[in-house]
């Protein structure tokens, strides 16, 4: 949490036994108000969404000066776009694009290096829109858009995969009935329903985040909005698959799951990558 922050980075900058611990390179995500919460009075909750951006002054101020992470990286809203009901025990917030960029920061810290001086970053969208697309975001965004399309694909593929009756690989590679039925198989296809749900509600909040169309896996060339893709439909991502397989005679290992997600991976890039061009 906010008061929580600023206590670690100084019990890890104050560790004795451990130097690479204390010299490690350090950087903290600061989410500033983005959601607010309905009148308390309704609910007798000491929660009020009105003080949000007095007490972020304040932990700002406190901030400046005392924290000493390398990188500090401020991701937030220009209002509250979002309202919710002022419920502490059930807090039925959803999923927001402003979580996502947070998120994000951390592959960006990853490529940096150790800086001269503190770093203080942030992002923008190119386009102060309600529902985002990667034009509105704007071309930083590619990767992160790219991704989101990516595993929507995966989960496409692995809902229709267990129904398809003349997919080459289901003999050629075992992909059959019993892999489909597999433990691991099984928890990709859970965990494919949970993301699924949580683009949706991405896709449906305030500010929505909704740069893919998924309702129409028949007519797929527009997947990624305002991008035309080469796939028209599910049939060429299944072809593509089957392609990849043929050209892969490696003999590093033998597992099967592995192989769907590498040969799976493959197709999809291969239509998918044009979002970088």
């Amino acid at each position: 949490g906010a008061s929580g922050y600023p206590l670690l980075e100084k019990k890890i900058r104050l560790t004795e036994n451990e130097p690479a611990v204390k010299n490690a390179l350090m950087g903290a995500v600061t989410v500033l108000p983005y959601y607010g919460l309905k009148d308390p009075a309704t609910t007798g909750s000491d929660i009020d969404s009105a003080n949000f951006y007095t007490k972020t002054k304040a932990a700002l101020a406190y901030y400046h000066g005392t924290v000493k992470a390398d990188y500090l990286y401020y991701v937030g809203e220009t209002s509250l776009k979002q309202v919710y009901d002022n419920d502490e025990k059930k807090q039925d917030d959803k999923a927001n694009f402003i979580e996502l960029v947070a998120a994000s920061a951390l592959f960006d810290f990853l490529k940096r290096g150790e800086p001269t001086h503190q770093q203080f970053l942030s992002r923008a969208i190119d386009n102060d829109k309600e529902s985002l697309d990667i034009v509105s975001m704007g071309s930083g965004y590619k990767e992160l858009v790219k991704s989101v399309a990516d595993f929507m694909l995966l989960r496409l593929l692995v809902e229709e995969l267990p129904e398809e009756k003349f997919f080459p690989l289901s003999k050629s590679r075992g992909f059959d009935s019993s892999f489909y039925g597999d433990s691991a198989f099984q928890s990709l296809f859970r965990f494919c329903n949970r993301y699924y749900s949580w683009y949706l509600e991405l896709a449906q909040n305030k500010r929505a985040f909704a740069p893919i169309n998924f309702d129409n896996p028949k007519k797929m060339s527009g997947w990624i909005k305002t991008i035309e893709l080469g796939a028209k439909d599910d049939s060429y991502y299944l072809l593509e698959m089957t392609k990849v397989s043929n050209k892969n005679k490696s003999k590093d290992h033998e597992n099967k799951f592995r192989f769907f997600l590498q040969f799976a991976y493959d197709a999809i890039d291969n239509f998918t990558k044009k979002i970088y061009k």
